[in-house]
C-alpha cells in the first residue's frame, strides 16, 4: 500500500477482494499517511484499529524517531505493535530525519536483528541529493552487518526503476536484501532479475491508490514467470519472512 494517498476503510475491503480473486493474494501491508506525515504512533493506533477488524490486513510500523536513545522503550514498543498485527517496520531516515548508517543506529539494528523483523525503506530514502543519487553501499553495509534482518527496497514513487545493473549487484552480494515489485515495470526487467538471482528476493508490493489497483499484480501475473515464482512473489515470500520474526 502506498503512503502517499489516503483510502478508506471500505475501498480496503473493496481492493483486499480484487487483489484475492485476481492473485490469491489473501493479505494486505497497510502504511498510514498519518503516521509518515504527520505523527506515527497516532497514526499506526488507526491501524491497529483496523488490523481488529479485519484479519487480512496487516500493518508496516513507521519508526518513531524519538526512540533513538531510547532503545529499551522501543523494543517494548516493537513487541507491543507486534502483538496488534504489525509485522514490518517501515524507515524514513531522509524524511524524519535521523541517520541509519550502522555507527549511528546499531541499537535499534539489533533489536530488529533480534527478532528478525523484516525492514522496508524506499530507495527516494537513500536518495543522497534528490537525483537519484542512491546511497547503495549504505545498504550494503547494512545487510552485511545484520544479516538476520530481511531489508526490502521499496523503488517508491517512480514509474519504472531504472537501476536494474545495481540490483543484480546488490542481491548478488548479499543475502538479505529484497526488491518490492510494484514499479518493476521495464520489458522482461522482472524475469531478467529472477533469472539472475531467483524469484525469493521479490517481495509483491502494489503502492495503491499512487497505481492503479491490480496494475502490480498483474505485471507478476502475466509475466513468463512460471507458476512457482509467481506464487513465491505474490505471496510466499513475505509469508515466510513474517513467519521467520521471532517475537512471541
Amino acid at each position: 500500500m502506498s503512503p502517499g494517498l489516503s483510502v478508506s476503510e471500505e475501498n480496503i475491503v473493496t481492493y483486499h477482494e480484487h487483489l484475492g480473486t485476481a492473485s490469491n493474494n489473501s493479505t494486505i501491508m497497510l502504511t498510514n499517511t498519518l503516521s509518515v506525515f504527520h505523527d506515527p504512533v497516532e497514526g499506526d493506533n488507526q491501524i491497529a484499529e483496523l488490523t481488529c477488524r479485519h484479519n487480512f490486513l496487516k500493518g508496516c510500523l513507521v519508526f518513531p524517531n524519538y526512540f533513538i536513545g531510547n532503545e529499551q522503550d522501543f523494543e517494548k514498543y516493537l513487541v507491543g505493535r507486534f502483538r496488534e498485527d504489525f509485522r514490518i517496520l517501515r524507515l524514513y531516515p531522509k524524511s524524519h530525519k535521523y541517520n541509519i548508517d550502522p555507527w549511528a543506529f546499531k541499537d535499534i539494528f539489533k533489536i530488529l536483528e533480534k527478532f528478525a523483523v523484516p525492514v522496508l525503506i524506499s530507495l527516494d530514502e537513500l536518495d543522497i541529493t534528490g537525483n537519484k543519487a542512491i546511497d547503495w553501499d549504505l545498504i550494503y553495509r547494512i545487510a552485511g552487518e545484520y544479516p538476520n534482518i530481511p531489508f526490502i527496497l521499496d523503488g517508491g514513487n517512480s514509474k519504472e526503476l531504472m537501476f536494474t545493473g545495481y540490483f543484480y549487484q546488490l542481491l548478488g552480494a548479499t543475502g538479505n536484501v529484497f526488491l518490492e515489485s510494484h514499479n518493476l515495470l521495464g520489458f522482461n526487467q522482472v524475469e531478467d532479475i529472477v533469472k539472475k538471482t531467483n524469484s525469493s528476493r521479490i517481495i509483491f508490493g502494489s503502492n495503491y491508490p499512487v497505481f492503479p489497483e491490480l496494475l502490480a499484480a498483474k505485471r507478476i501475473m502475466f509475466s513468463r514467470l512460471n507458476t512457482k515464482d509467481r506464487r513465491n512473489i505474490l505471496s510466499g515470500n513475505l509469508d515466510r519472512m513474517i513467519s521467520n520474526i521471532n517475537i512471541r
